[in-house]
């Protein structure tokens, strides 16, 4: 079966496992939504709004993502998308912590 539907809301939602494979979903809103292992590869998702959903496990490839809006805090579960790894910040030093500033007058 084939799912079509242009600016489809769904919110608070257990969406694991569901399956949208090349549907076409422009404008969708996913509120608050949980997504692990859906699949969205394929599906056209223009404009489409996944702010606040869990997208830890979510099937997409950067394609599908274009156009997408999502929270910076969702980007650590897309950076596999790009072949990268999000660690924690760390803690660095100023580059010369003893270094003391001297001016050039007298």
């Amino acid at each position: 079966m084939k799912a079509d539907a242009a600016h489809l809301r769904l919110d608070d939602c257990d969406l694991t496992e569901a399956v949208f494979m090349d549907a076409d979903l422009p404008g969708l809103i996913l509120r608050g939504c949980r997504l692990p292992r859906t699949d969205l590869r394929g599906a056209r998702l223009a404009g489409a709004d996944l702010r606040s959903s869990d997208l830890r496990g979510l099937r997409v490839t950067p394609r599908e993502l274009e156009g997408v809006t999502v929270d910076a805090a969702q980007l650590p579960d897309l950076a596999h998308l790009l072949g990268v790894r999000v660690g924690r910040a760390s803690r660095t030093r100023t580059p010369f912590p003893d270094h003391r500033f001297v001016s050039g007058r007298g």
